[in-house]
């Protein structure tokens, strides 16, 4: 008796997920920067700190950090001031990519970066 050779996958598997091309590419550094805040485990059980990270997308350098004990708008605000000003690029165009966390979408922060003339995608 003759046992018929399978040669298809037997499970169910989701077709590969399709890759968006990106929306912005920075050619040389503070053109498009990326930001997000990371918990991080304090000495307490239960309690953490709020690490806030700017990087800029083209060389990888981190341009702006803070470590608070809570996430705010205000908090990134003053953030994304401070590296404005210390990378030297105050007024001149650049782009923010951040996810869709709650800190990231608050008006007055989006007002900020507006006047910044800051454009952000999410």
């Amino acid at each position: 008796m003759l046992i018929p050779l399978i040669t298809t996958h037997r499970f169910k598997t989701k077709a590969p997920a399709k890759r968006v091309p990106p929306t912005h590419i920075a050619t040389e550094k503070n053109q498009v920067w990326t930001w997000d805040i990371t918990w991080l485990d304090g000495s307490v059980k239960g309690q953490y700190f709020k690490l806030y990270l700017i990087l800029d997308m083209f060389s990888r350098m981190v341009v702006g950090y803070e470590v608070w004990e809570t996430e705010n708008a205000e908090y990134a605000k003053v953030l994304v001031k401070r590296a404005l000003i210390s990378q030297k690029i105050l007024g001149k165009p650049l782009i923010l990519h951040s996810d869709n966390g709650s800190p990231m979408n608050v008006a007055t922060f989006l007002v900020t970066l507006e006047k910044l003339g800051i454009y952000q995608i999410i």
